[in-house]
C-alpha cells in the first residue's frame, strides 16, 4: 500500500502514507484515469456542448478517414464507448501494445472493426476510452486534460496534476494520469455530493447518476458484491461505486456511509521509473 484516504462527512478521517510516498506527490493512478475521462463527457453535457450519449462516436470525426466503417460500427454510441459494450475489436496485450506505441493512437483505435453489435457483450479496453478523449477534444477544442482542468479541476480545488498526451496530442484517455491522493478524493467527493461542489453544479446530476449506476452486469467472486460497470465506473452494488487502476489503484464511492476511500498501491515490484519520477519532482 503507498497511500490510504479515507474521508467521513466531507472531512478526511484518516491519511496514511508508506515510504517514499508522501502526501505531496503525485501518484499514477493508471486506469482509475477512464473514470476522469467519463468525467469530461458530464463536463461536455454541463456546458452545452454535448446533449447527451446515445450519438455514434464515429459522427464526431468528419474529417477522419475511419477504417472498417459498416453498418454495425456506425451504431455504435458513446454510451456504447463508456460502458465498455462497444463490440470492437476486443485488444489482446499485443494488440494493446500496438495502440500504445502507435505513432496515432487515436488512428489505431478508431480503426479497429467491430466483431460484434454494440451492447451485446462487455470488452473492457482502453481503446473506447482513448476514441471518448477523442471526442471530448473534437467538442471542445482543447485537449481532455485542459479540458477537465479547467472545468472541474479548477473548481473542485486540484491545482496539480500531470495527464501526459498521446504523440498524435490527444489526451490518453485510458491512462497516465497522475495526481496527489487527496485530490483523486476530491473527485469522489464530487461523484458523492451528485456533482456539486460548496453549491456549485460542475456536472449534470443525471450524468452523475448514470455514471455510478450498473449498465452492464458482471460475474463477481467477493460473496455479497453485484458487480458490474457503469459509464467508466464500476458498481458494486447497494450504490457503492469505484474508479479502479491496474496495480490496486482504487477510489470508491460509498454513498450510504456517505464516505470516499482512496488506496493506491503496487501489485508489481517494478517501480524503479516510478521511484524516478517522484524523486526529480524535488530535485
Amino acid at each position: 500500500l503507498h497511500a490510504l484516504v479515507v474521508v467521513r462527512h466531507g472531512v478526511i478521517v484518516l491519511e496514511a502514507y508508506r515510504f517514499p510516498f508522501r502526501e505531496d506527490l503525485l501518484h499514477d493512478i493508471a486506469s482509475c484515469t477512464k473514470s476522469v475521462t467519463a468525467t469530461a463527457l458530464g463536463a461536455l453535457i454541463q456546458q452545452g456542448k454535448l446533449d447527451g450519449l446515445d450519438h455514434p462516436y464515429v459522427s464526431f470525426f468528419k474529417d477522419r478517414e475511419i477504417p472498417n466503417l459498416d453498418e454495425t460500427k456506425r451504431s455504435v454510441t458513446l454510451k456504447h464507448l463508456l460502458t465498455m459494450s462497444s463490440g470492437l475489436k476486443n485488444l489482446e496485450k499485443e494488440d494493446l501494445w500496438k495502440m500504445v506505441f502507435a505513432d496515432d493512437r487515436l488512428a489505431f483505435a478508431l480503426s479497429l472493426p467491430s466483431e460484434v453489435p454494440p451492447g451485446e457483450s462487455f470488452n473492457y479496453t482502453s481503446a473506447n476510452s482513448h476514441i471518448l478523449s477523442g471526442v471530448a477534444q473534437e467538442l471542445s477544442g482543447q485537449t481532455t486534460f485542459e479540458l477537465v482542468q479547467s472545468q472541474v479541476f479548477k473548481p473542485i480545488g486540484i491545482a496539480r496534476a500531470d495527464w501526459s498526451a498521446a504523440p498524435e496530442g490527444v489526451t490518453y484517455g485510458g491512462g497516465d494520469l497522475r495526481l496527489l491522493p487527496a485530490d483523486l478524493a476530491r473527485i469522489g467527493l464530487l461523484y458523492l455530493h451528485r456533482g456539486v461542489w460548496n453549491g456549485r453544479r460542475v456536472l449534470p446530476e443525471k450524468f452523475v447518476e448514470a455514471a455510478g449506476s450498473e449498465h452492464v452486469d458482471l460475474p463477481s467472486d467477493v460473496p455479497g458484491v453485484d458487480y458490474g460497470y457503469g459509464l467508466h465506473w464500476w458498481t458494486y452494488g447497494d450504490g457503492t461505486f469505484a474508479a479502479q487502476g491496474r496495480g490496486g489503484q482504487y477510489l470508491v464511492v460509498e454513498p450510504a456511509l456517505d464516505a470516499v476511500i482512496v488506496a493506491l498501491s503496487g501489485a508489481e515490484r517494478k517501480h524503479g521509473e516510478l521511484f524516478a519520477r517522484m524523486w526529480l519532482e524535488h530535485l
